[in-house]
């Protein structure tokens, strides 16, 4: 019979509910950078300079939880709201839109693009079928004729209306660019330090001597996270429908009611009375000097950067991937199986096994 342990269930719970808001978001958001207009180069830059945001936020919301111990349920309550709210409003990024030049094209016109056609890269068009956005295409170089990234479906020898707009640095000073700048960044700092403070709250409630229990609670925010991010691709793409413009409405939702949940899990978590630092400052700065503590930063921070590629430019190439074989209609789909692998097949794996593996190394 298997046994509860009704004081780590609160943690466990909050794990699986929190991962479970952020699946269908967090690892979407350069994509849904991409969808906006923000070019590979921009979306780098601005992931590297978020993570030197987190140097900051950590240790702020670190030295206000020590200080004010009384209030560190609020505080991290407050958190876990903020990460949703910030995430939530990213479905009120307006799209950029420019007057497009629109045309009448001969369907059969219309090939497959090639690496044989020199394109223009700074031109967006595409085919609108009754007034919404389908087939993407590219507009050659000799400006007179397009190639599709997937098959455009239409009447051998009828017209398709094509429109075309130009993109450039006016995009990068608009309110679409700008507010899905200070909400991604909102939304990823709050969800980093809100990660850091329930390491730190799973910590404090397993309590010294269990400390290599941690990766048995922490497992079950890694099977939330796998299971929203693949019902969450999926739930995008069938709302989404026919459009290669993916509409994230039901990511959202999915964030909004799992975070719900979430706060009331959290309600019944109990924090312990811990000893109060009498110089966080001080105390910081000798554990720092700890050998063993400065090897595993400089560890951790290795690692970061060997995972940033993979973390903001799996799902772009992916995409890049789905416009040459066409599958761009289940690629949300694809993506969530693909976060999905990594949690459910990997993480899923070795949580459970740290703190054994911790004991034989």
């Amino acid at each position: 019979m298997v046994k509860v342990n009704y004081d780590l269930l609160p943690v466990k719970t909050h794990y699986f509910f929190f991962m479970a808001a952020m699946g269908p978001i967090l690892p979407f958001l350069p994509v849904i950078g991409k969808q906006l207009g923000v070019s590979e180069v921009v979306m780098g830059l601005i992931m590297s300079v978020i993570p030197i945001l987190f140097l900051f936020a950590k240790p702020i919301f670190g030295f206000i939880l020590d200080y004010f111990q009384s209030h560190r349920k609020t505080v991290f309550l407050t958190l876990v709201v903020s990460t949703t709210v910030f995430s939530a409003l990213l479905w009120l990024v307006p799209e950029y839109k420019l007057v497009p030049v629109q045309q009448q094209v001969a369907c059969g016109s219309i090939l497959n693009c090639t690496d044989q056609v020199a394109l223009l890269d700074d031109i967006d068009c595409w085919v609108t079928l009754s007034g919404e956005k389908t087939t993407a295409l590219r507009l050659a170089a000799d400006n007179t004729s397009y190639c599709a990234e997937s098959t455009v479906v239409c009447q051998l020898g009828s017209m398709v209306h094509v429109s075309c707009q130009k993109r450039g640095l006016g995009f990068y000073s608009s309110t679409t660019f700008w507010m899905f700048v200070i909400l991604l960044s909102a939304a990823s700092i709050g969800y980093n330090v809100s990660n850091s403070v329930s390491d730190a709250i799973c910590f404090d409630v397993l309590g010294a001597g269990n400390e290599k229990k941690y990766g048995q609670q922490r497992v079950w925010g890694t099977v939330g996270f796998g299971l929203s991010a693949l019902v969450g691709g999926y739930c995008i793409d069938w709302w989404s429908g026919p459009r290669q413009v993916k509409d994230y409405t039901p990511a959202y939702f999915i964030a909004v009611v799992f975070t719900s949940i979430d706060l009331l899990c959290c309600t019944k978590l109990k924090l312990p009375v811990l000893p109060r630092s009498q110089n966080i400052l001080k105390d910081v700065l000798k554990l720092v000097q700890n050998p063993s503590i400065a090897t595993f930063l400089l560890f951790a921070a290795f690692i970061g950067i060997c995972e940033s590629f993979i973390i903001f430019f799996l799902f772009w190439y992916l995409e890049d991937l789905a416009v040459t074989t066409g599958a761009l209609g289940h690629i949300k789909l694809l993506q969530g199986l693909t976060v999905a692998a990594e949690t459910l097949v990997g993480e899923i794996v070795f949580f459970p096994l740290s703190g054994r593996i911790l004991r034989w190394v």
